[in-house]
């Protein structure tokens, strides 16, 4: 029987989120990772052998890893290619890359053939358990006033606020000497805002 669960109060549900795809749970910076580990594996490969099996490893490792350098991510070095366009270029890879394998007869030996291949199977499990969409920042709460005070963080002072206080204290709001001393302690106050500390 399966279990019911019931989200909280404040609770919000994104598409970015865990529970909106369960299944999804590799993160893109780790999947670069692989990228290049795979990208590595096939110029191994191609150091190894000789005519056509050489070009062939060559250019399926460089691909992988200028692919994976160009796009969105943790690991890459540009910002090229976005997460949306890297995926499709993962399903396009996992059909040339046996294409590639099985067309060229260089690229037909053991050596070429089991990086290509476990390069295929791997990335065919990338593309069922990555992330690829970005998931929303994470916004602090609100601090509570008494803290807000606690730790130096000041509400902005309004200079009529100021001008109505003073006037009161000398007198009433009526005295022009009260409403123009008022007026200066405002401006002083909106020009020198109180520094947040400096923590380094």
């Amino acid at each position: 029987m399966p279990l019911r669960t019931r989200a909280g109060a404040g609770e919000s549900r994104t598409p970015d989120s865990d529970d909106a795809e369960p299944g999804r749970h590799v993160p893109f910076w780790l999947h670069q990772l692989v990228e290049y580990l795979l990208g590595a594996g096939l110029l191994w490969a191609g150091a190894r052998v000789e005519g056509d099996g050489r070009i062939v490893a060559f250019s399926l490792g460089g691909a992988l890893l200028v692919f994976s350098a160009i796009s969105d991510g943790g690991l890459g070095a540009g910002r090229l290619l976005e997460r949306s366009q890297h995926r499709i270029g993962d399903m396009m890879l996992v059909v040339a890359i046996p294409v590639v394998l099985v067309i060229v007869p260089g690229a037909r030996t053991a050596i070429v053939l089991v990086p290509g291949g476990a390069s295929v199977a791997m990335l065919v499990y990338l593309l069922r358990r990555t992330r690829y969409e970005r998931r929303p920042p994470r916004t602090l709460p609100a601090l509570p006033p008494v803290v807000r005070r606690l730790s130096g963080v000041a509400k902005p002072v309004d200079g009529a606020t100021v001008a109505r206080r003073v006037g009161r204290s000398l007198g009433g709001d009526g005295s022009p000497v009260a409403r123009r001393v008022g007026r200066l302690l405002g401006r002083t106050a909106r020009r020198s805002p109180t520094r947040p500390r400096d923590d380094g």
